[in-house]
């Protein structure tokens, strides 16, 4: 299968653009601003004019190019990359982006102007001692480049307007392919441009302004920018766009002589007007909004902080004129497109919120100044004047949604219109072009999986790769390091966690992970991952969106340490991995089944009992085959339990029958020959039976069921079964029985379902107490019943079998008390029989299987404690048949853990199904066996815990449960994403045995009180670091 990568520029498109501010009324939403997104592109996309390979929007007053450069950005921003097909509207909207970049590309031009001199053209030379050596220029090749728009009074606004798609375009391919593209060669567009790489390219369009910057001896009009490359005069209407190149210098690193902000500090100075705004050539000359916007975005690009009395001034003009109207060409705000952008632009660098941190102190935005009319302010949340939604980004979004056209397109106002007033209002609508400032560190989030779509339980690996810029590592002498640093990927919620690298810490109820990075210094990167599955709750048809975040205490927060993805969950999510091996092709209408090495090789052998002769199969190299003629009792039986009852390594065998005296078969060297049972032959209507050392003398006792009479204990004398008179003769129909210790005092209380009210007896010191109490006096005429720890608590929980009524599922809340938390799924009136607790997935959660002979068998899911029904394939090929006994082992020993179910019909044979699940899914697991010596050898009754780091599970070694039917005694864990557990073991004898950093996948034998040894390593025992704590 190929792997699958996503990555947040491709993932998000439309629907994850906006930062929005607020949610009232007054806000337009998220839906709403992509929608208007939407409309617009639709729009440009079909006005787009294509020739050959290039694609343009005409635009008078030699707009074209510049116009063509802002579709651009609007249409990367948005997330369409030039040779990426997304096809909308039978547009393909990475063809519309790939001709409009080619277009602008193909317009770079060598300045031959550079590095010549000209009379009255000092360059600097006077008041810098600049070397007049152009060719030793910043970007180190001797040359700049600009885009020639055909009209050399609109080079420096076409060439500052087309520079944001170069380091849009970088910064996107950035996000999908790593840093490193940033250095790779361009590819498109004239010879000045296309053998560069995006950095170079930026440096030399950095070198052009650094030359093109109006010179000392033009007196007040010096430091800013006009028209063309060393005009004689600045003008605040175009030197903003040289400030654009200066703030994508810092954040790539580049190269800018320090002179080129001197100069500019002087331009900004002169210009700004005593009212606070910007005038054009003057002070005082066309004071208004677009100007004060360029003013703002100046001031960022000199390292103004926000608390500067200059900018918090000029925030204070566009405050006082926030709602007017364009007029008189050049005046107003809304739908004044040039004004809007340049005010966009120059607020967004100050933060889109309307506060704002700077090392850790925040600043209120526009300080003091009066609210406008109609109640909007650049002001703080704070300000009691106005509601949290009423900030200046959440109307500019706001106005842009409400007077866009119904074609898509929005009008604009006098000299900027149609097509470049849809570009500008799209990328503010996209909050786009925006510049991270060098003192912050950056994230970028990349998942991958496996196929081209995700089913559950599918795993998903997520890698947060985080850098704190500048990422070529060239060190600013003003840029602090970042202390503090901190990356979090949040999940979705469809996305279960599994584990996570280094110090990566989960948290449950933000559902995401954290790592403690420390302090970073500039040009340091690092990377962290994430492991994860699709949860069997995600939906079909889905996208699945998870974050990354990256922050530092002492830097302020702007937005840009954030980087989402997208993945997708496909048509039929429902992952199976049920095979019906076809390995039992014996009939019989067969009842229980049980599990068992009896021949001791270790692996799980498999008694099937009928109606009539039972069928014996023994496990070769997981292959079972039939083993004629080992015994020839041809009597109706029904319960299975194997057990070792004399402590010898060999599994005995107890059969129950039915009117017939019960069978107990010992085990000599691999062979069972039926021996006297005592009491436990007990010829009554014989249904279920259980071991279990519930005297804890090192034996195993036995409890019987009976349909008719009395149900009994019998305790073990050295081979002999006793019967143990007292709460245990239990009169009635007795079904199904099951030892645990559900109230974790360390000895086996007993549990018994009933034809009446159920029994629940507590085991006091080898003395049984009847403890029944509602609920679990449940009266629905109870068959199959099985303890385990669903919710992963610790404690033992109980499920319910029902033959009449709706079963049960009993929380085990501790203290002897017990909650019905069963749901219409888990209700399932249908007549049922067995049940079994089984990790089958290895996600750390108890599935459930349950058999039915009125309806369907179910194959419960556990997903963190909430259960749905995936019965599927094999399973759901079968899960009509009149089924009773089911008992999971890993009988061919992959890992995972297979089913055997018992079908009782002569025309139908029983089901051995093979789960394939370790071949299709990555998931850890670790099975445990035990071997006694102060407890009895086999560790009945003993309790296992594991634990991962992430969860703490707990198992009980069990001989008992469910219904007619028996587990192997090996205890089985998932361990998800854990490749290494600690491992206790609490013995019935009272010791504690702790084994720490236990690798995963494999199965191990703990011997109590020695050591752990893989189980193909036995007999030679490798004891690991053992820590044995007697229980007091």
């Amino acid at each position: 299968m190929k792997k699958n990568s996503t990555h947040g520029i491709r993932a998000g498109v439309i629907l994850t653009l906006c930062i929005l501010v607020g949610t009232g009324a007054m806000a337009a939403t998220e839906q709403d601003k992509s929608q208007a997104i939407l409309d617009g592109l639709a729009w440009l996309s079909q006005t787009q004019v294509v020739s050959g390979t290039e694609g343009y929007w005409s635009y008078a007053y030699d707009g074209t190019l510049a116009t063509t450069g802002a579709a651009a950005l609007a249409f990367i921003e948005a997330g369409f990359l030039p040779g990426e097909s997304v096809v909308i509207g039978e547009v393909d909207y990475g063809d519309v982006v790939g001709r409009a970049v080619t277009f602008v590309f193909n317009r770079a031009t060598v300045d031959g102007r550079f590095a010549v001199e000209y009379s009255g053209f000092e360059h600097y030379a006077e008041d810098y001692n600049f070397d007049l050596d152009y060719s030793n220029d910043p970007g180190a090749n001797g040359q700049a480049i600009y885009f020639e728009p055909g009209d050399s009074h609109r080079r420096v606004y076409t060439t500052g307007i087309c520079v944001p798609v170069v380091y849009a375009l970088g910064e996107a391919l950035t996000e999908v392919h790593g840093p490193e593209v940033l250095d790779e060669p361009i590819g498109i567009g004239s010879p000045a441009i296309s053998g560069l790489s995006y950095r170079e390219a930026m440096q030399d369009l950095v070198d052009w302004f650094v030359w093109g910057q109006v010179e000392p001896n033009r007196g007040t009009n010096r430091g800013g920018w006009r028209y063309d490359a060393n005009y004689s005069t600045s003008d605040n209407s175009t030197a903003q766009w040289g400030s654009l190149p200066l703030l994508y210098s810092k954040s790539w690193g580049l190269n800018t002589p320090a002179f080129v902000y001197t100069e500019l500090e002087r331009w900004v100075n002169y210009i700004q007007n005593g009212n606070g705004g910007s005038g054009y050539d003057h002070p005082w000359v066309y004071v208004n909004m677009a100007k004060t916007g360029g003013l703002l975005l100046e001031l960022a690009a000199i390292g103004a902080p926000l608390e500067d009395s200059r900018v918090q001034r000029a925030i204070g003009f566009i405050n006082s004129r926030w709602n007017t109207g364009p007029s008189n060409t050049w005046y107003g705000n809304f739908n004044h497109s040039y004004a809007m952008w340049a005010v966009y632009k120059g607020l967004e660098n100050y933060g889109l919120l309307p506060t704002a941190e700077s090392f850790g102190t925040d600043f209120r935005v526009g300080t003091g100044i009066p609210a406008a009319v109609g109640g909007y302010t650049v002001g703080d949340v704070r300000d009691t004047r106005i509601s949290a939604d009423d900030d200046w980004y959440s109307h500019y979004c706001q106005y842009l949604v409400d007077i866009q056209g119904s074609d898509g397109r929005w009008s604009g106002y006098s000299y900027w219109n149609g097509s470049l007033a849809t570009a500008w209002y799209i990328n503010i609508l996209s909050a786009g072009g925006r510049v991270p400032p060098i003192g912050n560190p950056a994230v970028a989030l990349f998942t991958t999986f496996e196929g081209d779509c995700l089913r559950h339980n599918d795993p998903v690996r997520h890698v947060a790769q985080y850098w704190y810029r500048n990422r070529d590592g060239i060190a600013d002498p003003n840029t602090v390091p970042a202390e503090g640093v901190v990356v979090e990927i949040f999940l979705s919620q469809q996305l279960d966690f599994v584990d996570a690298s280094g110090n990566g810490e989960y948290h449950e109820a933000s559902h995401s992970a954290t790592w403690a990075i420390g302090t970073m210094q500039v040009g340091e990167s690092g990377e962290v991952w994430l492991e994860t599955t699709v949860a069997s709750t995600a939906g079909a048809s889905v996208n699945l969106t998870c974050s990354a975040e990256v922050s530092a205490t002492n830097l302020p927060d702007t937005g840009w340490g954030v980087d989402d993805t997208e993945v997708p969950v496909c048509d039929d999510p429902v992952s199976c991995y049920w095979v019906d091996s076809g390995q039992i092709t014996e009939m019989g209408a067969a009842t229980g089944l049980g599990w068992g090495d009896y021949d001791g090789d270790g692996d799980q052998d498999l008694l099937i009992a009928n109606l009539g002769l039972n069928h014996l199969y023994e496990n070769v190299d997981g292959v079972l085959t039939l083993v004629p003629g080992w015994c020839d009792d041809d009597e109706p039986s029904y319960g299975v339990a194997w057990g070792d009852y004399d402590n010898d390594g060999l599994a005995d065998l107890y059969v129950v029958n039915s009117g017939v005296p019960n069978a107990l078969y010992h085990n000599e060297d691999g062979v069972l020959v039926r021996v006297d049972a005592g009491d436990a032959a007990d010829a009554g209507q014989g249904y279920n039976a259980a071991w279990v050392d519930f005297d804890k003398d090192r034996d195993l006792d036995l409890f019987l069921c009976n349909r008719n009479g009395t149900s009994h204990l019998f305790r073990n004398d050295d081979g002999v079964f006793l019967t143990v008179p007292g709460a245990t003769e239990i009169v009635g129909t007795a079904r199904g029985c099951a030892f645990a210790d559900y109230d974790n005092d360390g000895d086996q209380d007993l549990y018994v379902s009933m034809l009446g009210a159920n029994v629940l007896l507590r085991n006091d010191d080898g003395v049984y107490v009847d403890a029944t109490a509602a609920p679990l006096d449940d009266n629905g005429k109870g068959k199959g019943v099985a303890w385990g720890d669903f919710d992963n608590d610790q404690d033992l929980d109980l499920y319910l079998v029902n033959t009449q009524g709706e079963n049960r599922l009993f929380r085990n809340d501790l203290q002897g008390f017990f909650t019905d938390v069963t749901d219409s799924l888990l209700g399932n009136a249908a007549n049922g029989r067995a049940c079994a607790w089984i990790d089958y997935n290895h996600d750390g959660w108890l599935d459930l299987f349950l058999t039915n002979i009125a309806g369907d068998n179910v194959m419960f899911e556990n997903d963190r404690g909430v259960f749905w029904d995936n019965t599927c394939e094999a399973l759901a090929d079968a899960a009509p048949l009149a089924s009773w006994g089911c008992g999971f082992a890993d009988y061919d020993q992959d890992g995972d853990q297979d089913l055997a179910m018992s079908v009782n019909t002569y025309t139908e044979a029983s089901y051995l199904f093979n789960n394939t699940m370790l071949t299709g899914l990555v998931q850890n697991w670790l099975q445990v066996d035990l071997r006694g010596e102060g407890s009895n050898r086999s560790g009945v009754g003993a309790r296992i815990i594991v634990d991962t780091g992430q969860l703490t599970m707990v198992r009980e070694v069990s001989a008992s449960g469910t219904f007619l039917s028996q587990a192997p005694l090996t205890a089985s864990f998932g361990t998800a994403g854990a490749t290494m557990v600690d491992v206790t073991v609490l013995w019935p004898d009272g010791t504690e045995q702790t084994v720490e950093n236990v690798p995963t996948n494999q199965r191990v034998l703990v011997v109590e009180s020695m050591g752990i040894s893989h189980v193909s390593d036995l007999p030679n025992l490798s004891a690991l670091a053992v820590r044995n704590h007697p229980n007091p």
